[in-house]
């Protein structure tokens, strides 16, 4: 790639993925819906004519940068653990709340279903999401690829874009106090990211469990000690606009495979069963919640069902506020849960790999243990009686042993 063609990258996958997000917005504005299920639509649809129009091929591989936005979703959902763990703590043990929030969001729409402050949320995310990325990968050496000697000038870009983007309409008490705090954010982020992939490294011996395990384990925790830290403009826009991006970026290339993908024999059947098997793993959650759990309201439905099918769509539709201010703070907690069956999961798969075959007891007694616990947990919501406290006690319980990642 010439030296110039990676700044044309830079801002024409900004160009590509920021519609998407506005559009699937614009689509729901004044509804009940999220846009998370358009962004899925237009995604795959702008990535399909991509590659029929013969601008790219199957994978965009002629678009690296769009690769690598679909390549952070950990970084993303860092923040989401954060808060997750912020919320576990000042729930169930002794809080130490935030103060007063020193911000007031731009709430003028500037485009049908965004307003102001959201829209810079948005543009700020991609730019965390690159820049961090960048950082990262000169760090750990992880510098091969097309892209190999442009990640200096991706994590300029992304930072310089992270810190001087901010909403002149917004009501800031402190801007400078403001912007370190998405300073030390972004550094904080980083820092867990590098951790967590030495210990996933250092530990793949005796288990092989996935990186993003052991962030949310630090993650949760940093949450949990500093559970009064006040949203800088880093969590702030990962919480709304990370996730969105990333899905974009994830649904484009996604689309661009779509033709090849159903001349590969037996792909017919394998997308007929996921996506079967997710509608009736998620119906068939809603069902026990509302028929059993008596939980029928999206307060409880959105982020039981985020946390039971590790869904980082629903999570980001919850973080993102679509689906109500309850949900906002109770989605991250649940989208942590599901990471500790990981670690059952994965002990017994990583054991039945070696062994070339599925350890059968083992996978039957956590479906079992996972049975006796999801009884306790729709026990405990059918009398929660509206307090928070059990209902949260209910869904995490719920999100641990629905888990559709279980065996």
């Amino acid at each position: 790639m010439a030296s110039l063609e990676i700044l044309n990258h830079f801002w024409l996958t900004l160009l590509l993925l920021l519609p998407v997000i506005l559009i699937s917005r614009a689509v729901v504005a004044g509804s009940k819906y999220s846009p998370i299920l358009i962004i899925v639509i237009f995604g795959l649809t702008l990535g399909l004519i991509i590659e029929i129009t013969g601008i790219g091929t199957p994978g965009l591989k002629e678009f690296p940068i769009i690769g690598l936005s679909s390549a952070v979703t950990i970084t993303a959902l860092v923040a989401t653990f954060f808060v997750g763990g912020q919320k576990l703590r000042n729930t169930f043990f002794k809080p130490k709340l935030p103060g007063k929030d020193d911000v007031v969001l731009n709430e003028n729409e500037v485009m049908l279903g965004t307003r102001g402050t959201q829209f810079i949320f948005i543009v700020r995310a991609y730019f965390i999401l690159l820049g961090i990325e960048g950082l990262k990968r000169i760090i750990l050496g992880q510098t091969s690829g097309v892209l190999g000697t442009f990640y200096p000038l991706i994590a300029f870009f992304g930072i310089a874009g992270a810190i001087i983007l901010i909403d002149r309409k917004a009501i800031i008490d402190d801007k400078r106090k403001y912007l370190g705090r998405g300073l030390v954010e972004i550094v904080g982020i980083l820092g867990i990211l590098i951790s967590s992939y030495f210990i996933s490294i250092w530990i793949k011996d005796l288990i092989a469990l996935p990186q993003i395990f052991f962030a949310m384990l630090i993650s949760s925790r940093l949450g949990m000690i500093f559970s009064n830290w006040k949203p800088g403009p880093t969590i702030r826009s990962l919480l709304f606009g990370g996730i969105l991006m990333v899905l974009a970026a994830v649904f484009i290339i996604g689309g661009s495979r779509l033709i090849s993908a159903f001349e590969l024999d037996g792909m017919l059947q394998i997308m007929a069963f996921g996506f079967f098997g997710q509608l009736f793993w998620m119906f068939v959650g809603i069902a026990l919640l509302v028929f059993l759990g008596k939980a029928n309201k999206v307060d409880i439905l959105a982020p039981g069902m985020a946390g039971s099918l590790s869904h980082s769509g629903l999570t980001g539709a919850c973080t993102a506020g679509d689906l109500g201010n309850v949900a906002k703070e109770r989605g991250p907690v649940m989208i942590n849960i599901p990471f500790f069956g990981h670690l059952f999961v994965f002990t017994i798969l990583a054991i039945s790999a070696t062994r070339g075959k599925l350890l059968l007891i083992p996978s039957l007694l956590v479906v079992l243990v996972g049975a006796v616990l999801t009884y306790f947990a729709l026990t405990t919501l059918r009398k929660a009686n509206n307090e928070e406290s059990k209902e949260i006690k209910g869904l995490i319980l719920f999100s641990l042993t629905f888990c559709r990642d279980e065996p």
